[in-house]
């Protein structure tokens, strides 16, 4: 299994964030506003990058409020930058013979669920690696189950 860690994202035309721009991520990363700024937008709107259970974009309910008329399923609402594991940067390393020593993947969702892969980070690796063939490995792998602590926090 291909392990990713997030690194980055960016939020676009959800609720009422426009254009978050990219906001990086780190092992524990704080969002600070004032109430009603928007911090739980962001995170609902990454939440349903790859949530557990179903989750679909709702372009009726999540689509700018004033911007109705300009409403399209095919626009990109999340983009995601994530890095390799060190085994799997070893691995594409020895695969593609190159001596990298981080490897980030970006990856964008629109409103109608669509992952695509935009670019890989070094750009050289964009003409080596087949887009199509790791696309398959990467966006279609399902979140695994939450583990809980204790099996009575399952059911709060």
């Amino acid at each position: 299994m291909i392990i990713l860690r997030l690194i980055g994202f960016q939020i676009f035309d959800y609720k009422c964030v426009n254009d978050s721009n990219w906001i990086e991520v780190e092992p524990l990363t704080v969002l600070v506003g004032k109430n009603e700024s928007g911090k739980t937008t962001l995170l609902k709107a990454l939440h349903k990058f790859n949530p557990y259970i179903k989750e679909p974009y709702d372009l009726n309910n999540e689509w700018p409020r004033g911007r109705r008329t300009e409403r399209d399923e095919n626009k990109i609402v999340c983009k995601t930058r994530f890095s390799f594991s060190d085994d799997e940067l070893r691995k594409i390393n020895e695969y593609y013979k190159q001596n990298l020593t981080e490897i980030q993947v970006e990856i964008e969702i629109n409103y109608k669920g669509i992952k695509n892969i935009t670019k890989f980070i070094p750009d050289e690796l964009n003409t080596l690696i087949d887009r199509d063939e790791v696309q398959q490995v990467l966006v279609l792998v399902e979140p695994k189950e939450p583990k809980f602590f204790h099996e009575d926090i399952k059911e709060l």
